[in-house]
């Protein structure tokens, strides 16, 4: 099942364009470990909060980022672990340790064997969202899950296993 949600807003510079989305979820639902693949900007950005700073300020969950490139880096700290992966290296897209996460989110170079992965080996009541849904190279990927909610014009995405999480979501909006 596919929905799609809008609210007119204006595209930021970096195209964070999902974080009321993206807040509003977090403020709803306690995730305990949340894993980020892309961390990128927002974390020491007092104007553009990202994905990591979102969930630090508004949930108490353990947050692990993985992020290929050194200048996207967010800095460790309290219930934040940073993880310098290659984006070659398959540990880059091994989820193995965090297949009972809560939350993935999937912003990286990689985002087509992330989503996949997230599809094979996370448990059944895992959330993933996808930044930059709206591109086609992801929708082969994308559509493994049963359940979508596409948010602003499909840029933004929420991924479910199940109905219950998928109407949970839904029905915040």
């Amino acid at each position: 099942m596919i929905i799609k949600i809008d609210i007119k807003e204006k595209r930021t510079p970096l195209g964070r364009d999902y974080s009321k989305y993206y807040e509003k979820i977090l403020k709803n639902i306690s995730p305990k470990n949340i894993i980020e693949w892309g961390p990128g900007m927002g974390i020491d950005n007092d104007k553009l909060k990202g994905q990591t700073q979102l969930a630090l300020e508004l949930t108490n969950a353990n947050i692990t980022v993985i992020e290929q490139d050194k200048k996207w880096l967010p800095k460790p700290q309290d219930r934040l672990t940073v993880k310098h992966i290659q984006v070659n290296d398959p540990e880059y897209i091994n989820i193995e340790k965090y297949k009972d996460f809560d939350i993935f989110f999937v912003d990286s170079r990689r985002r087509q064997e992330c989503i996949e992965n997230a599809f094979k080996y996370a448990n059944d009541d895992v959330l993933v969202f996808v930044h930059d849904a709206e591109r086609q190279r992801y929708k082969k990927f994308i559509n493994l899950f049963p359940y979508i909610i596409y948010f602003n014009n499909e840029r933004f995405a929420c991924l479910c296993k199940n109905e219950k999480q998928f109407n949970l979501i839904k029905n915040l909006f």
